[in-house]
């Protein structure tokens, strides 16, 4: 068994917004989670694992299939991009696992292997772990290996959006199909995380076969590529600067795997649509 740690800061550089699940009218706030500091309960604002699995996952998967020039021709292979979904199958199949798809998705669909996934009743567990970003600050410092004098207070920072919301007309009047309905325009209230802040981050590889580990570089790569987090990045949220010193792996190999193993890797992508 081999468990490798890669450890390492992601800072700020734009306003981040990571919502969390509390629905507040016009007002969006962080994600948070309890911890015990001091034996009491401290709500600290965090950006969620899920969410950095979620978009690193979407990088590399059209990566992917851009690599090995494969056109996606059903929903199938979409649902991958966000982890699969199970699929009711009939009662004399149900249990039995694929031994041989399982092998094959190891060695051809690196992607696969790395994240997990499901596939029609088969789900197969991943080797990567993804921790959450946790903000560098005084109240973890019993929690994190980096220390702060900042408590996470200092982090935050409040920014507007506005959206539009439809105006619903009354109910004695029939819509007109030709003209466009007024809108009105709401101002929202986010609670970002400050430029400047700086979180602890770090990522696990559990018994990890050298591919993958390539697999695992080259996903850091395309995070360079389009460094960011959270939410509304589409309108300049969440830029970050990404650091992981002891992480020294290039993407070369997995590239040069694809590139070889390109007709095997097609046809195993098209074995998966079928099902």
């Amino acid at each position: 068994m081999e468990t490798l740690t890669f450890e390492g800061t992601l800072t700020a550089l734009t306003t981040i917004f990571s919502g969390g699940d509390e629905k507040t009218g016009v007002e969006a706030t962080l994600r948070r989670i309890d911890y015990i500091i001091g034996g009491e309960k401290v709500d600290v604002p965090i950006i969620d694992g899920n969410s950095i699995r979620g978009y690193l996952r979407r990088l590399l998967l059209t990566d992917f299939f851009q690599q090995v020039e494969y056109e996606i021709k059903t929903p199938k292979l979409f649902y991958l991009l966000s982890g699969g979904a199970l699929e009711e199958v009939e009662t004399q199949e149900s249990g039995k696992l694929n031994l041989q798809l399982r092998r094959e998705i190891r060695a051809n669909l690196p992607p696969l292997s790395l994240f997990g996934g499901s596939i029609g009743n088969q789900a197969f567990a991943g080797k990567l772990v993804v921790g959450k970003a946790l903000p560098i600050c005084r109240e973890l410092n019993s929690f994190l290996p980096v220390k702060s004098e900042l408590s996470y207070h200092e982090f935050l920072t409040e920014t507007f959006a506005t959206r539009h919301a439809e105006r619903e007309p009354p109910q004695s009047v029939e819509p007109n199909p030709k003209k466009e309905e007024p809108t009105i325009q709401m101002k929202v209230s986010l609670e970002c995380f400050a430029p400047g802040t700086r979180f602890y981050h770090k990522f696990m590889l559990l018994d990890a076969l050298p591919i993958e580990k390539s697999c695992f570089a080259r996903m850091i790569e395309l995070w360079r590529e389009r460094p960011f987090i959270g939410g509304k990045s589409a309108a300049g949220y969440g830029e970050i600067k990404i650091d992981y010193p002891s992480l020294q792996w290039t993407g070369e190999s997995y590239l040069q795997y694809l590139a070889e193993n390109r007709e095997a890797v097609q046809k195993s992508l098209e074995r998966i649509e079928k099902l």
